[in-house]
């Protein structure tokens, strides 16, 4: 019999890890239980804790972090968000943001 896999409510930010530029940001439900935990935060949600995942995509190496907590607001849709950045990079999500942003301090702390 198989064991039946908890997925969490998480919010997530793809970021370029040479320059800590986000490409990807959005929410969805994942299994956090195979990934790097690098701690845990006090929030209005409750406790939200912090996961961190390496990938290789389109040639850049990326740094996935992903803040899982248990509440979720029942009006917040799942999906994902692709920022200039990232349509330059060749990404593509539901969603298009018209903000660059850059995340230096997560990229710094690496895993």
């Amino acid at each position: 019999m198989k064991k039946k896999i908890e997925k969490q409510y998480c919010r997530y930010v793809l970021l370029e890890y040479a320059t800590g530029k986000e490409l990807v940001y959005g929410e969805k439900k994942k299994d956090c239980s195979e990934l790097y935990y690098a701690g845990s935060f006090l929030s209005l949600r409750g406790i939200v804790r912090e996961y961190r995942r390496f990938v290789v995509l389109k040639g850049m190496t990326c740094l996935i972090v992903y803040w899982a907590s248990k509440r979720r607001v029942k009006r917040e849709a799942l999906g994902s968000v692709v920022s200039p950045y990232g349509l330059f990079c060749g990404f593509r999500a539901a969603g298009r943001s018209g903000i660059d942003c850059t995340y230096p301090e997560l990229v710094s702390e690496g895993v």
